[in-house]
C-alpha cells in the first residue's frame, strides 16, 4: 500500500557515498543504503577498479539477463551495518553523471552473507 511504501522509504538510511571518475573521464557515484540507526551520510573511499558491473545471460534470446555489481572499498574500519543478513536489507545504487544530472545505471541489493 501507499503507507507501507512511505514507511519503507522513511526507514532507509543513506549511509555510504563514494564518487570516482573513470579513465574515460566519466563521473560516477556509489550509494549504499542501509536500515541503520543513524541517518548521517558517511563518505567511503573507493579502491582501484571501484565498480565492476557484469551482465550474465544464457544467450541473446534468453528472457533473463542478470546483472551484478562489485564495489571495492578501501578502509581500516569494518562497516558492520553494510553486511546484509537478509535479502533486500541494503540497497546499492550506482549513478553516472551526464547532461548535468545523475542517472541510475545499476540498482540492486547487497548479497546476504557476502562481505569480503
Amino acid at each position: 500500500s501507499f503507507i507501507n511504501t512511505l514507511i519503507k522509504d522513511y526507514i532507509k538510511q543513506m549511509k555510504y557515498i563514494g564518487e570516482f571518475i573513470s579513465l574515460n573521464d566519466k563521473q560516477y557515484k556509489v550509494e549504499i543504503i542501509t536500515n541503520g540507526i543513524s541517518s548521517a551520510e558517511t563518505k567511503i573511499t573507493l579502491g582501484t577498479d571501484p565498480v565492476t558491473i557484469t551482465t550474465e545471460s544464457d544467450g541473446l534470446f534468453s528472457p533473463i539477463k542478470s546483472r551484478s555489481c562489485t564495489i571495492n572499498i578501501v578502509s581500516d574500519d569494518f562497516y558492520f551495518d553494510m553486511y546484509a543478513s537478509s535479502a533486500k536489507q541494503n540497497e546499492v545504487l550506482i549513478y553516472q553523471y551526464k547532461n548535468d544530472d545523475w542517472y541510475i545505471i545499476f540498482e540492486g541489493y547487497v548479497t546476504p552473507g557476502v562481505y569480503d
